[in-house]
């Protein structure tokens, strides 16, 4: 998937994808994903999917229809978005002297 953004392209082919979290399956409307990806020159984004009632559904004239997109994201959400899917590896790897022993 590429994408242009605030005139910078985004292009899973040419990222590092990190991690992948998900629900559902294709073919369910319900379904989405999102993965997770680091570009060579250090910025973040989420690929995004789902189906006509997911997180990820756009209204369309005759309801609503699924789609799939990128969305530049900050370190910050990154590193949340690794703690919500449950990625420690990843999360340690990538942010690992950003977070804090108990």
């Amino acid at each position: 998937m590429r994408q242009i953004i605030e005139g910078i392209l985004f292009d899973t082919e040419k990222a590092t994808e990190i991690s992948k979290d998900w629900e559902g399956y294709s073919n369910d409307f319900h379904h989405w994903c999102e993965t997770l990806y680091l570009t060579p020159r250090g910025r973040w984004f989420l690929a995004c999917k789902g189906g006509a009632m997911s997180r990820h559904a756009l209204k369309s004239a005759d309801g609503w229809t699924g789609s799939s997109y990128i969305k530049p994201i900050a370190p910050s959400e990154a590193l949340a978005w690794l703690e919500k899917a449950g990625d420690l590896n990843a999360a340690l790897t990538h942010f690992g002297t950003q977070i804090e022993e108990a």
